[in-house]
C-alpha cells in the first residue's frame, strides 16, 4: 500500500503480488556466481538465490514454471496452496489486494493530489491522504502495532486544518486477513464510520471519503 500509493513510481519483483516469500538455498543447490565466488563459508551474505525462485502460476508440478525435469532453483514449499491460480478466485487474496491498488493510481486523487500525514505522534499507526478538489479523496492506515487499534479519523491531527472529514467513509481495499469491523471474521468491505475505524495488529485499509474543505485554506502542497 504504501509504495504503490504514496506516490513516485514503484517497483514491483516478481512475486511480490503474491506475497511469495525468499527460499533458502543450500551452497550445494547454489547457481548464483556471486554468491558461489565467496565460498560456503560466506555466500549466504551475497547470494541473490534466495529470491529468485521460480514464480508459482499454479499447484502442477514444479508450480506450473516449467515442464523440465528439475528447474534452476527449486520451488518455494507452500507453492501448492500459494500461486497465481489459487489467488485469482479469492478476493481478498494478496494478488487481488495488489490489482485494486495499482487500479487505484489511475484515481486523480492518487495520480495529482496532494499527500497529507496524520497521527505524527502515534508511534504504531501510519496514515496518508491523498485528496483533490473536485475528486473522491483516499485515506491509508497501516496499525504496525502488535496489538487492535481503533482510529478517529474526525479528530486526527495532520494536513494543518486543509480539510475535514465527514461522519462515514467506504472502504475500498483491506489488507488480507484484516476484521475491518469489530465482530466480522471476514475482510467486510463497505462503509465505515470514520470516528471509530477498527484495525487489528499489523492490519491495514484504504478508505475513500469525500474531504470537507476549509474555505480560503491553501493546499498541502502550498503549504511546504
Amino acid at each position: 500500500m504504501l509504495s504503490l500509493l504514496l506516490g513516485g513510481t514503484p517497483v514491483t519483483y516478481y512475486g511480490e503480488e503474491l506475497g511469495m516469500h525468499d527460499v533458502f538455498i543450500s551452497f550445494e543447490e547454489s547457481q548464483d556466481p556471486k554468491g558461489i565466488s565467496h565460498g560456503p563459508k560466506h555466500y549466504l551474505q551475497f547470494s541473490r538465490d534466495f529470491e529468485r525462485t521460480p514464480m508459482q502460476w499454479n499447484n502442477e508440478t514444479h508450480a506450473g514454471f516449467t515442464s523440465a525435469a528439475r528447474p534452476w532453483l527449486r520451488v518455494a514449499d507452500d507453492y501448492a496452496t500459494n500461486n497465481v491460480e489459487e489467488q485469482r478466485s479469492n478476493a481478498n487474496s494478496h494478488l487481488n489486494v495488489y490489482k485494486r491498488l495499482v487500479q487505484l493510481r489511475e484515481e486523480q486523487a492518487i495520480m495529482y493530489g496532494d499527500r497529507c500525514f496524520l497521527f505524527d505522534d502515534n508511534k504504531d499507526v501510519f496514515a496518508f491522504a491523498r485528496i483533490k478538489k473536485g475528486s473522491p479523496a483516499y485515506v491509508v492506515i497501516i496499525n504496525f502495532g502488535s496489538n487492535s487499534t481503533v482510529v478517529n479519523l474526525i479528530e486526527a491531527e495532520g494536513c494543518d486544518g486543509i480539510f475535514g472529514f465527514p461522519t462515514d467513509g467506504i472502504i475500498d481495499v483491506n489488507s488480507v486477513h484484516t476484521l475491518l469491523l469489530r465482530g466480522s471474521k471476514s475482510g467486510t468491505k463497505g462503509k465505515v464510520p470514520l470516528n471509530d475505524v477498527f484495525l487489528g495488529p499489523k492490519e491495514a485499509i484504504v478508505v475513500k471519503f469525500v474531504p470537507v474543505f476549509q474555505i480560503g485554506r491553501a493546499s498541502c502542497r502550498e503549504r511546504v
